[in-house]
């Protein structure tokens, strides 16, 4: 099995504004920050997983990092809605 250090991965995070008074106020620029907040949790989730395992359940994946990045942008007034892992290719 191949070790997750020399991956290239992308992804596409969807979210919603629920609360635009927080989104404005209690973070700056919360458009970058769940941009960084995606790439963090997308690197941090799939860290703990083998590559046969990341390209057989994405589905379970996704879930999780949906999860994580809910929890961490709910006080920014913004709401993960959707995950999706798009490519993960190992790189050489």
């Amino acid at each position: 099995t191949k070790d997750n250090v020399g991956v290239l991965i992308s992804g596409s995070l969807f979210y919603q504004v629920h609360n635009s008074y927080d989104a404005c106020f209690k973070v700056q620029d919360y458009q970058k920050n769940i941009c960084n907040l995606g790439m963090c949790a997308m690197r941090s989730v799939t860290g703990l997983f083998q590559y046969d395992e990341i390209i057989a359940d994405r589905h379970k994946i996704n879930a999780q990092l949906c999860e994580m990045i809910g929890k961490a942008s709910a006080p920014w007034g913004v709401n993960c809605s959707k995950f999706e892992i798009q490519t993960f290719v190992p790189a050489n």
